[in-house]
């Protein structure tokens, strides 16, 4: 997926308004990360490949969620 499409794919998930989206490349892994920078809103890291994981950010930090989604943790969205 492009980053177009990744960040369309974190918009839904998120949902939220794509303006509220903080978005950070991290390239050593082929993903972003995408969160929603509303109060209660999750954060979600997609790789190129559509794999992601899903946090709360107010329990987990961007360098734990890397760390976790490095790690092979991910979360498996019902369609």
């Amino acid at each position: 997926m492009n980053k177009c499409e990744l960040k369309e794919q974190a918009v839904k998930i998120l949902y939220c308004n794509p303006e509220c989206v903080e978005e950070i490349e991290i390239p050593e892994i082929n993903a972003m990360y995408y969160r929603d920078r509303n109060r209660g809103g999750g954060a979600l890291i997609i790789s190129d490949n559509g794999e992601m994981l899903f946090v709360d950010p107010f329990f987990v930090d961007f360098d734990e969620h890397k760390k976790r989604f490095t790690s092979g943790e991910r979360t498996h969205f019902e369609e």
